[in-house]
């Protein structure tokens, strides 16, 4: 996401960072998609599809880039690992900004109209696809990879055709979180809690939607100088870990998951004693 180039030093402690968060993301990642497809019949909704959507969309983009952001032996190899990493990692944006679409949707529209999941999943597909077609295609592959790492150029400025779309989208999400929480502090109910209440509804709120939303990837682009250093390594935890805080907020802390799960316990306990 930077748009500066780091010292070695600092790159190499980034990378073990991520590394590790990578790898904790992987598996809760796994755990979450099993989780969601052991219970679908009850949680099953248009935004959880997309929630699962994204989850396998992250899961790729965080096994290509672990197991091949450095594979710069081959230069065809990178090139393909490079547009690769790119692609997922702009369909897992897409996502994002139809869960904010959706969200949105729910907010604004009490009787909400009918959010066209099977049209806009789909098109959270092709369209990164689009993008990365056209900039391999402009550049003949030039700037994907180079002999540290296998990823956009930052000198050529071509890393702006994935950060470009990033933060659109995230600027897009932002204002949907305002209007989230301005709808939600003209609710009766959040009236009339204490002002600790409220904070506390606020933070849990922000802390289930900053996961699914992207706004930790602004973290990245703030590192615009060495001074301000400290943005990449807040980005490289915040967002290693993201699948992590996904099955956090979307599966152990989800009561409509523990309830499903419940329930389908006692279903089988049930089928076993008959």
């Amino acid at each position: 996401m930077s748009p500066i180039t780091i010292s070695p030093e600092h790159a190499k402690a980034l990378g073990i960072v991520s590394a590790v968060g990578c790898a904790v993301s992987i598996v809760c990642l796994i755990i979450t998609l099993v989780i969601h497809a052991l219970v679908w019949r009850f949680v099953r909704s248009d935004r959880v599809i997309v929630v699962m959507h994204l989850c396998v969309a992250l899961l790729c983009a965080l096994i290509v880039f672990l197991g091949g952001v450095n594979r710069t032996e081959r230069r065809d190899a990178c090139v393909a690992i490079a547009s690769a990493i790119q692609y997922f990692f702009l369909v897992m944006f897409f996502m994002m900004l139809l869960i904010g679409l959706e969200i949105l949707l729910c907010v604004v529209h009490v009787y909400r109209t009918k959010f066209r999941a099977k049209v806009l999943i789909p098109l959270a597909w092709i369209v990164p696809g689009i993008i990365v077609g056209v900039s391999l295609g402009i550049t003949k592959t030039r700037g994907y990879g180079n002999s540290t790492y296998c990823w956009l150029d930052i000198s050529s400025g071509l890393i702006w055709s994935f950060v470009g779309p990033a933060l659109l989208i995230i600027c897009v999400n932002i204002l949907v979180v305002i209007v989230v929480f301005k709808r939600m502090s003209s609710l009766a109910a959040m009236k009339n809690k204490t002002t600790k209440e409220q904070l506390k509804t606020w933070l849990y709120s922000l802390c289930v939607l900053l996961p699914v939303m992207g706004l930790t990837w602004v973290f990245g682009v703030l590192a615009i100088n060495e001074g301000t250093l400290i943005m990449q390594y807040i980005f490289a935890v915040l967002n290693g870990l993201q699948g992590f805080f996904i099955f956090l907020f979307y599966c152990v802390l989800n009561r409509q998951v523990r309830d499903a799960l419940r329930r389908r316990q006692d279903r089988k306990r049930s089928l076993q004693t008959l």
